[in-house]
């Protein structure tokens, strides 16, 4: 068994909590093939316009 972030810690459109409510048990495999791919809610990561906010958010730039 693995300990695993259900929202991922890194990721380019969320950053998860390090706490015990956002964390769970999962197999090893399960884990590894998850990654930072994969959360509950998570919106289209291909739209356009999430894709287009978070460049702007990394650039330093306010989406209004």
């Amino acid at each position: 068994m693995a300990v695993d972030h259900v929202v991922p810690i890194t990721s380019d459109f969320v950053s998860g909590l390090h706490c015990w409510h956002n964390l769970q048990l999962l197999t090893k495999s399960e884990n590894s093939s998850k990654l930072n791919r994969f959360w509950p809610d998570m919106p289209d990561t291909k739209d356009p316009d999430l894709i287009r906010m978070v460049e702007e958010f990394k650039n330093g730039r306010e989406h209004i």
